[in-house]
């Protein structure tokens, strides 16, 4: 979900550039991660969160340049470190031997240690890196960024969710980016398009396009949807450059009376039920909510797959090595639902040649696990708790985390 610019990567979202990642919410240049969540430009990682330029290692929170370590916290350009304590590389060696990852309750286990380190840890107002005069989270190689959130080379942005690999002067935008600039107002649109105004799913070099919806290579385009390299067409109609010119005015200046113009589409037409979306992880509605406000709401169910035996996945075997070959022939039963899921072979490849336990939840279960394991899409104002001074974080008042300002994270780590 999400993804762009991947190979063989399996139950993630957010990818960017990825290879052969798998379990991971939004990793961006990586390759063989695993359960990991916000990595970027790392390799071999495992059951890590927020870290940069790291590889060959297990369950680290907050690392940056760090090779071979295991359950480390806060480390920067480190090697052969276990809970933050310096080994020889022959004494780490033998200490990683004998951690056996395959084992379900192995890994577990580690997931719990690495729980227990960071309570002792500070953790930064904000997760980002490489910004300038911007404020949100999750934040890289920003600039003049506000209230920006999970966004990645942009300049000149303002309420920006989920734009990546480049925009510019963009506000009000939810998910893409990719070369996008001077646009307002509009979702999962990018790709070399500039100047798209309260449309969805804009890309492929389009622009001066204003309540579009899947559009391919189109310029001046008015109210059209499901079109691919047209110019001047309002309401999928096909007009002169001069017609163009005349009828737009008139239908903004009619959009103004009725109160339409400059609000994106109303969520009553959305094409799918609320409750199937990512907005419900966001900004949680019930089903009786979305009926009040005229929003969507699905009772589509998944149906069960096909099988010739289901098994509740504490039932399975601890260790990866004593799960059979015919398991891609069972249903298992995710442990917190009870939702029946498959393997598949090249998953079950994967955790054998990594020495990784099978999953035990549903994929939509272990992704809504790791979304919970972020920060809320929401700004507070706290002081930090060495210095005292008054900073913005997504780290809300009364939270157990210990949380500083930036300039005194970085007088701790470095």
């Amino acid at each position: 979900m999400h993804a762009d610019f991947c190979e063989n990567c399996y139950y993630g979202y957010g990818f960017k550039k990825n290879l052969s990642c798998v379990d991971g919410f939004y990793n961006l240049h990586c390759e063989l991660c695993y359960d990991c969540i916000d990595c970027h430009k790392c390799y071999g990682l495992v059951g890590s969160q927020d870290c940069l330029n790291c590889h060959s290692s297990w369950f680290l929170r907050d690392c940056v340049g760090c090779k071979d370590c295991i359950l480390c916290v806060g480390l920067r350009e480190k090697e052969h470190c276990i809970e933050n304590v310096q080994y020889s590389k022959e004494e780490y060696g033998r200490k990683k031997r004998e951690i056996d990852l395959g084992s379900y309750a192995t890994y577990q286990k580690m997931k719990h240690r690495r729980k227990e380190l960071e309570k002792n840890h500070p953790f930064k107002a904000y997760q980002g890196h490489n910004l300038q005069n911007s404020s949100g989270n999750y934040l890289y190689n920003c600039k003049d960024a506000q209230e920006c959130f999970d966004c990645e080379d942009i300049e000149g942005g303002k309420r920006c969710y989920q734009l990546v690999l480049g925009a510019k002067d963009v506000h009000d935008i939810y998910q893409y980016g990719t070369n996008l600039q001077m646009s307002y107002e509009c979702s999962i649109s990018g790709e070399n398009s500039y100047h798209i105004l309260f449309s969805s799913d804009c890309h492929v070099g389009s622009s001066d396009c204003t309540y579009c919806w899947y559009m391919e290579g189109c310029k001046n385009c008015f109210g059209c949807s499901f079109m691919k390299g047209s110019r001047f067409c309002i309401f999928n109609k096909q007009y002169s450059e001069e017609e163009y010119g005349k009828l737009v005015p008139r239908t903004i200046e009619h959009m103004r009376k009725t109160g339409e113009w400059g609000e994106f589409f109303p969520l009553s037409i959305s094409l799918f039920g609320y409750n199937l979306t990512s907005a419900k992880l966001y900004y949680p509605l019930s089903e009786a909510e979305c009926i009040t406000r005229k929003i969507p709401w699905s009772h589509d169910e998944i149906p069960p797959p096909q099988v010739t035996r289901r098994i509740a996945a504490d039932l399975l075997p601890d260790h990866t090595r004593e799960i059979p070959d015919d398991v891609l022939n069972w249903a298992i039963e995710c442990e917190v639902t009870g939702m029946p899921f498959k393997l598949t072979a090249q998953e079950l490849r994967f955790y054998r040649e990594n020495n990784l336990p099978i999953p035990r939840r549903y994929w939509l279960q272990r992704h809504e696990d790791r979304f919970h394991q972020r920060n809320p899409r929401k700004l507070w104002l706290r002081s930090c708790m060495k210095c005292g001074k008054e900073m913005e974080t997504t780290y809300a008042p009364g939270r157990p985390e210990i949380v500083y300002c930036e300039e005194c994270y970085l007088t701790e780590v470095y």
